[in-house]
């Protein structure tokens, strides 16, 4: 049986975050930042900040989730997870798309449920969330595509997130990780490898991206072209201007999988699926993400019409030598 909480805006903490299970107790939780990553990289008492500009750390965010859920599904998935990412490249590189969206979506509806508890607290008593709709909407869908964690799903010809797996040059074992909820979108550098996640655009980041793909497929990425790339996936998936539509059709038979289809994403709308590439706002982007490396957003878009790459050479080919520190 399908559960979503925002049905009823149930965010407390004595309801399964899966499966709507009542549980016995308010403690019975898990970690939203799993214990062998917070261990790994001494997670546990940094900061960790919140849309309301305050600060909680990673040990302390939490979800409630039964005994069943957390044995049968999370722990199982937790152990896959840690056992590829501290094997490496070659072994992250195998992992099913799917297990990478459970474990990166867990811990991004992870979040979202703990900014949303936050939130409820310090609204005034008896006056609704303010919260816009399409976030909602959007937040409500990554609950329903959770549900295949624990609910047998097919997607009808469609894949519902793009996924992007790179080799990056390792230099310290750093813990190199940055989200954005409104987006739903997730990277993480770690262990000579790169993982990013759109996780509700229906593949058409990986589409948009493709020209570029095909020339940095394979490629050893130096970690500021890792960053470039996150860079303009974080950029493009700000870009994307739709919200999917799905739909649930619940099994006509016992153990038959529900099955999940999207609207099309044109729709009744002309305009295209994302918004007018702006060199000048990519560049302000990119000088985030290579912050570590001191290039300013003028370095960057010295020439408006080409900003500064270190993904490709001036021929518009991969480029192979990237003089900076890892």
């Amino acid at each position: 049986m399908q559960y979503s909480p925002f049905e009823t805006f149930n965010f407390g903490n004595k309801t399964c975050f899966l499966s709507g299970e009542a549980l016995p107790s308010a403690d019975q939780k898990i970690e939203v930042f799993p214990l062998w990553l917070q261990n790994r990289f001494k997670l546990t008492d940094q900061p960790f900040k919140l849309l309301n500009e305050q600060f909680s750390t990673y040990g302390k965010l939490k979800l409630p989730c039964s005994t069943e859920v957390k044995e049968s599904i999370i722990d199982p998935l937790e152990k896959k997870i840690e056992t590829a990412f501290t094997a490496g490249y070659a072994a992250v590189k195998q992992l099913p798309e799917e297990d990478i969206f459970h474990w990166f979506g867990k811990i991004m509806y992870g979040i979202i449920f703990n900014e949303i508890q936050v939130a409820l607290l310090e609204k005034p008593a008896h006056e609704p969330l303010n919260m816009n709709a399409g976030l909602i909407d959007k937040f409500t869908n990554h609950h329903l595509l959770l549900q295949s964690m624990r609910l047998p799903m097919v997607f009808e010809d469609f894949t519902p997130w793009s996924v992007f797996v790179f080799e990056v040059e390792q230099g310290a074992d750093l813990f190199d990780y940055r989200d954005e909820m409104n987006t739903l979108i997730f990277s993480l550098q770690m262990n000579g490898f790169g993982i990013l996640i759109c996780m509700q655009d229906n593949g058409e980041n990986k589409r948009y991206h493709r020209e570029l793909m095909e020339k940095i497929k394979g490629k050893k990425l130096h970690p500021a072209q890792f960053q470039e790339f996150c860079a303009k996936l974080y950029y493009s998936a700000y870009l994307f201007n739709r919200v999917p539509r799905y739909i649930t059709l619940p099994p006509t038979q016992p153990n038959e999988p529900y099955t999940i289809s999207s609207m099309p994403l044109h729709g009744s709308q002309t305009k295209a699926l994302f918004d007018p590439w702006q060199n000048k706002v990519y560049a302000q982007v990119l000088e985030a993400f290579w912050k570590r490396w001191g290039f300013v957003k003028f370095e960057i878009i010295k020439n408006p019409e080409q900003p500064m790459s270190l993904l490709l050479n001036e021929n518009g080919e991969f480029n192979e030598v990237v003089e900076l520190p890892v």
